[in-house]
Parts: structure tokens; sequence; C-alpha cells
């Protein structure tokens, strides 16, 4: 098989979409992709609190338009200098969304999603996080802020409620990492 010719058909801000062209045996076809325009990194946070109580958002998205559950997030331009560290992104949208900071947080995993919306997926776990003061949103922002016990979020993640899998992942993480949320000691 020979590559012929690779055109660049759309380029935007979110997409670069090719035509690639193909011979072989005599026979021509050609093939379209589809790379992401953007190099970003997202950052999931899972927090507890000092009662075992699990913080998540519900967060409208403009994008497909409704609300959607999740543990608080943050997107990061790969190559900018003051992202490189994502533990302090971590914190920061922590606070910035909910309001409540962790006395200790932890890295979890790091997960490449190699579907065309993410690149790489950071998650991390904030436990023993305490309400600091009441929410402050930007103007566009319209997140609400709730907390629930171990079971009663279990119980959502069953009746597919959170509609994150990142969150899930997160979760399910720091529930292995703490022995079902009993040994906290790293």
């Amino acid at each position: 098989m020979k590559q012929l010719e690779k055109k660049l058909i759309i380029d935007n801000w979110f997409w670069k979409v090719f035509q690639t062209f193909f011979e072989n045996n005599w026979k021509t076809w050609n093939v379209l992709t589809m790379e992401k325009s953007w190099k970003w990194d997202w950052v999931f946070i899972f927090p507890l609190t000092k009662d075992k109580e699990i913080i998540y958002i519900n967060e409208f998205k403009f994008w497909p338009w409704t609300k959607k559950i999740s543990f608080p997030a943050w997107w990061t331009e790969k190559n900018d200098e003051k992202y490189i560290d994502k533990n302090s992104i971590a914190e920061k949208e922590l606070t910035e969304e909910t309001w409540y900071k962790s006395d200790k947080m932890i890295y979890l995993w790091t997960y490449f999603d190699h579907s065309y919306v993410f690149g790489n997926v950071h998650l991390f776990f904030a436990f023993w996080c305490e309400k600091i003061k009441e929410q402050s949103l930007q103007d566009i922002e319209e997140i609400e802020v709730f907390k629930v016990n171990i079971e009663t979020f279990e119980n959502m993640l069953k009746n597919n409620e959170v509609n994150c899998p990142f969150s899930e992942l997160a979760y399910v993480r720091a529930k292995e990492l703490t022995n079902n949320f009993t040994n906290f000691d790293f």
C-alpha cells in the first residue's frame, strides 16, 4: 500500500481533518482522519470530607446543553509553564469550584485518553476536605455543590447518575488505595 497524498480539509481551534489517499494493486481509496488542534491535559479531583462524605458537583455544560454530575475538574495547556504542577492545579480547582480545601491531596493515576476529546487525565484524591467559605462563581458558571455519604454515591454510580467516567475511575482508585476508605496512612 502506498500513500499518495494527504490533504488538510478542516483546520479550526478544535479539529484538523485530513483526507488521505492510498493506492494498492492499482486501486485507490481515501480515508478521513481527525486530530485535535489543541493539546490539553485534565485534572479530576475526588474530594472526601473528614466525615467521609463525598463532594461532587452538578455543572451546566454548554455541550450537550445540560447539567452533568462529576467531580471538580479543569483542563490545562500541556506546554504552559504555569500549569506544569498538576497538584497545584487540582488544589486550585477544588477550592474554586467547591470552596472546600483539602488537608492532603495525593496523585492517583494518569490515564491517557485516546478518544478525540482528551489528552492526559490526571486523577487526584483530596481527603479531609473542609469548607472554607461560600461558593463564588464567574457569571457564566452554573455549578451546584453536593455532599453525600459513600453508600449514596455508590448507588448513584450503579444508577448511572454520575456522568463522567473519570470521576468514577478516581473514586474506584481511591477506594482501592484506602482499603474501602478505612486506611489513610500514606
